[in-house]
């Protein structure tokens, strides 16, 4: 993968320009050697005049950036290049159209999430006889008294019994982060 640098002209100000690059070259000697440039002249105000693209390339040259191609959209800039036998790159596009965040988006009020539906912890005091089934749908399940063989207990949370229990139990029947379930005599 090749990296090239490029170089955006806002003015034609080729004394600014070498003094930026001598400060910038100087924080970091040895980081453009070399260093592959694209010179873009399209952002540059109609009004600015002719580039000295020679006297710029050179400028360039000294700091250690070769010019490869420029990004032009004047046509004094496109025929300069083409007498110093550059290639010439389309403009680009990236920053012509003003950024607009709201574009697209409706204002309209945010939704409220939904309120959880949360129901009351299903609570039985009366024995549990076999053959029963006893299911908390959506809830926990406490049941305060014994539970006989053969009855199934069955909730979405948690189970707890408070009392003998000797049958199959299912805690967290729609899959319930960490259901649980506990026996106390």
């Amino acid at each position: 993968m090749l990296a090239i640098t490029v170089l955006e002209l806002a003015r034609n100000d080729l004394e600014g320009l070498d003094r930026q690059l001598a400060a910038k070259v100087a924080q970091a000697p040895g980081f453009f050697s070399n260093a592959p440039l694209v010179l873009a002249l399209d952002k540059l105000p109609a009004n600015e005049g002719a580039v000295d693209l020679p006297g710029l390339m050179r400028i360039c040259r000294q700091h250690g950036l070769r010019t490869l191609a420029i990004r032009a959209s004047r046509i004094e800039d496109i025929a300069a290049a083409i007498a110093v036998d550059l290639p010439v790159l389309p403009p680009s596009g990236a920053r012509e159209r003003p950024l607009d965040l709201n574009e697209g988006a409706v204002a309209k009020k945010p939704e409220k999430p939904p309120e959880p539906t949360i129901k009351p912890t299903k609570i039985i005091t009366s024995p549990v006889r076999g053959g029963q089934q006893i299911y908390a749908q959506g809830c926990d399940l406490v049941v305060i008294s014994s539970v006989s063989p053969g009855a199934e207990l069955l909730a979405d949370g948690n189970i707890h019994v408070y009392g003998p229990c000797v049958v199959g139990c299912w805690p967290g029947s729609k899959a319930t982060k960490k259901p649980g379930f506990s026996v106390s005599k």
